[in-house]
């Protein structure tokens, strides 16, 4: 049976039932009116959200009663004749809702209603006497896995952008939750050899690219350089990943652009306890005060533990076993002051700490007996944000911190790096028509770099070896120290244009000016960016730009760098074709919308940093010169997406990238592949909802192996008593073809106040193989596969409030 239908005044006798409407306008933790009987909350089952606006149909034998919740979920019911009631809740998304209720006179007392014969539920005593509180929880269709949002659909900031939202970041398998990872799954991105946590992306070096957090700069991205990211993924927001021809807003960078926005608290207490095979974590949010909203998470590794209890005492066998320890935290406190000022901040760490397990010497070397790890960070950041109008946004942000890193191996080794960075950004957005804004801002960065440095004398090698090949005449002698303070100031401004001539036509040209001191250069990088709907769904798109490059602070080191080396350029040409299409009737729970993009990619690097064996005057001393800026390079392709944004029960995208990635040494060389070209890149990846609380993702992937220089002999040299390579052609070779297939199992228990949920992540499911590299002997005369990651098998459970 249905609940009654809102019915119409008609001139039938009024003798019989007619529904009455009561709409609560007020949220109260008392009831607003003496005649009430019955208040609360209507409740989202598990995460006690507010259900706005829903709608309550108490239905009696003669009365029909109407209740409409307020935007907080609270609802006053007035006084009912005695009897029995059905309460119906019916709410979009949402799974109806029905009890069965009795209305008693006089106050509360003690009663046995006993059980609906139909449904077998208990039926709720209500006393009309006295006012009762009471919260009913229901149950939301997308429990689980995600659920459907509809956004309106904002212009994009760049034209060739990918945007990824928390339900699409948290759920695949191999990435852990981390929102990081996920981007490797997208077109123009490399794989990485045994899952490294570093970004090649459309044929650029790994340090090409750069990672921001709220438009800063982060220090670190993994654990242990690709373990798990060192930001908890529930604080995104956003994240956006621009591949190439980014907005003048980003520089000093000739690759890509990941940009994570974290996000404000919910306005109600929340959290959760993880625990799975390598860490545990805990994470809380909630308001504080009016306006205000706390974000407060931390993990911690049990690695070190573990590895601890199965390890047998003698540990003998285990010379390279490690036990990594890592823990992070972070707390963000957003206030928004008024309608159209807020303020933010946030402070986030991470350290990191390997050492071998047994505190004896283990073997002949004194390096392996006595090895320690350790790498932390500090980050602060805070902005100030203000919009008084439509037309007009001014955000004022800073970033703040310290990054340590110290190594040492036995009395060989010990390195001691310590880098202080200042961040500032002032962005001033104008909007004064709807087909014109501008965008202008300046983004500073200023760091100091101490390095104590203790390690072997090596001879500088001969200018008969060649660079990269292997080769070297270099001996150890004794120990040297290396002690280096130096200042780096990188400020640069920017200006951009968003101009809409006519409706279908949007351009972006911007200008970009860099300044680096170490070396000392003034850079105009300008770039510019089209988009036009030939017709619906259809758009052309197409950017073109300069983009520098510093040296990073061991490049211009004198010690071991060159203090006289350039900045690195690029210039990124790009064309593309995006499609939105709408989904078939038949797959309404799998799809709505999904769209396609198709994007053609040119890159020309010039001024690459490469090593050189020169010799070199320098202040009037002859010196080897090390590095010089006479690279160059090139990378081309085509990358294809078809994605099916979350909706319902699904969601996944088809990834696949085709393309070239060359470096030319020096002049007159021969161009040879990058050290990480990867041919085709191949990704198929979906997650869907099985219903009863279960859910299935899965992945596939089927990637080109990486290049390598192959051995072609040895010679034996005498005074180090060791085997020295013959390499081959540079990068000639290539591993053999690469594929994966994760699958992720999730289960959800919803009870009302809480959630309990497990998940299976299971790694390489065929337990294939998978060559990364290769394992010389002594003298290089025989060589054994260096093999990735076998099935790995990864338990977890989530308890959440």
């Amino acid at each position: 049976s249905r609940p009654a239908k809102r019915q119409q005044p008609t001139s039938r006798p009024t003798s019989r039932p007619v529904a009455r409407r009561t709409t609560v306008k007020k949220r109260t933790m008392q009831p607003t009116s003496t005649e009430t009987m019955l208040y609360g909350y209507v409740l989202e089952r598990g995460t006690r959200k507010p259900i706005d606006g829903a709608t309550m149909f108490f239905l009696g034998q003669r009365v029909k009663k109407q209740v409409i919740a307020n935007e907080q979920g609270q609802y006053e019911v007035p006084k009912l004749p005695p009897g029995r009631y059905r309460l119906v809740i019916p709410v979009p998304n949402y799974k109806r809702f029905q009890a069965i209720l009795r209305v008693y006179r006089g106050k509360k007392r003690s009663v046995k209603p006993g059980r609906d014969r139909k449904t077998k539920k208990p039926i709720i005593p209500i006393f009309a006497g006295e006012k009762q509180e009471r919260a009913w929880y229901i149950r939301s269709e997308g429990s689980g896995l995600f659920e459907t949002v509809t956004r309106e659909r904002k212009e994009r900031r760049e034209i060739h952008r990918q945007s990824l939202r928390q339900e699409e970041i948290k759920v695949l398998p191999g990435t852990q939750g981390d929102p990081l990872k996920v981007v490797q799954n997208l077109p123009g991105v490399a794989r990485t050899p045994l899952n490294t946590g570093f970004f090649v992306v459309r044929g650029s070096a790994p340090d090409d690219s750069r990672v921001y957090l709220n438009g800063h700069q982060i220090p670190q991205l993994y654990h242990f350089g690709g373990l798990t990211a060192v930001l908890n993924g529930d604080m995104a927001k956003r994240l956006d990943f621009i591949p190439g021809g980014f907005s003048v807003a980003y520089g000093r960078s000739t690759g890509g652009v990941i940009d994570l926005q974290t996000r404000k608290g919910k306005d109600r207490w929340h959290g959760y306890l993880d625990f799975d095979f390598t860490d545990i974590g805990l994470f809380l949010e909630g308001p504080l005060w009016k306006g205000a909203n706390l974000i407060i998470s931390g993990r911690r590794s049990h690695l070190d533990a573990f590895l601890g209890l199965v390890l047998p005492s003698d540990n003998r066998a285990f010379d390279l076993t490690v036990a990594p320890r890592y823990y992070d935290a972070q707390v963000k406190l957003d206030w928004q002051i008024t309608k159209a000022q807020s303020v933010g901040i946030m402070f986030y760490f991470s350290d990191d700490r390997l050492s071998f397990l047994r505190d004896e010497p283990i073997g002949r070397s004194n390096i392996r007996g006595d090895f320690n790890f350790t790498t932390t960070f500090y980050r602060f950041q805070t902005y100030w944000k203000i919009a008084p109008s439509k037309t007009i946004e001014h955000q004022l942000s800073f970033d703040v911190g310290l990054t340590s890193t110290n190594t040492n191996a036995g009395a060989a080794i010990t390195v001691d790096n310590a880098n202080y960075d200042f961040s500032f950004r002032d962005e001033l957005r104008l909007k004064p028509f709807s087909f014109l804004s501008f965008r202008m801002g300046i983004d500073t960065r200023i760091r100091r770099t101490e390095l104590s440095l203790r390690i072997p004398n090596i001879s500088p090698p001969r200018p008969e070896d060649e660079p990269g090949s292997g080769s070297t005449s270099s001996t150890l002698d004794e120990y040297r120290t290396i002690e280096n303070k130096q200042w780096v100031m990188e400020p640069a401004a920017y200006f951009e244009i968003n101009w809409k001539p006519v409706k279908p036509l949007r351009t972006i040209t911007g200008v970009r000016v860099d300044y680096f001191s170490r070396p000392e250069q003034f850079l105009i990088n300008p770039r510019f960016a089209v988009s036009w709907t030939v017709i619906k769904p259809l758009t052309l798109t197409g950017s073109v730009g300069l983009f520098s490059q510093p040296p990073s602070g061991q490049e211009v080191n004198p010690d071991f760098g060159n203090p006289l080396i350039k900045s690195e350029n690029a210039i990124h040409y790009t064309a593309g074709l995006v499609g939105r299409w709408k989904c078939p009737a038949a797959l309404g729970d799998i799809c709505r919308e999904f769209t396609t993009e198709f994007t053609f990619y040119y890159k020309h690097l010039y001024d690459l940093i490469t090593s050189s064996n020169q010799v070199v005057i320098r202040d009037g001393d002859e010196v080897s010169e090390r590095l010089n800026n006479q690279g160059v390079g090139r990378a081309y392709g085509l990358e294809v997406l078809i994605r099916f944004p979350p909706h319902k029960r699904f969601f996944g995208w088809l990834s696949y990238t085709v393309g070239r990635s060359e470096r030319q040494d020096a002049p007159g060389k021969e161009w040879r592949l990058f050290d990480y070209d990867q041919t085709h890149i191949f990704t198929v990846l979906g997650a869907y909802k099985l219903g009863f609380g279960f859910s299935v993702s899965a992945r596939f992937r089927l990637v080109s192996g990486n290049p390598y220089t192959p051995i072609q002999g040895s010679i034996y040299n005498a005074d180090t008593n060791g085997y020295i390579q013959i390499p081959g052609k540079l990068y000639s070779a290539r591993n053999p073809l690469f594929h994966q297939l994760d699958i992720r199992l999730d289960y959800e228990l919803v009870f009302p106040l809480w959630k309990l949920s497990f998940y299976l992540d299971v790694q390489n499911v065929y337990n294939y193989p998978n060559q990364e590299g290769t394992i010389n002997n002594y003298d290089f005369t025989q060589t054994a596969p260096l093999t990735g990651l076998p099935i790995f098998p990864s338990l977890g459970v989530k308890g959440q409030f």
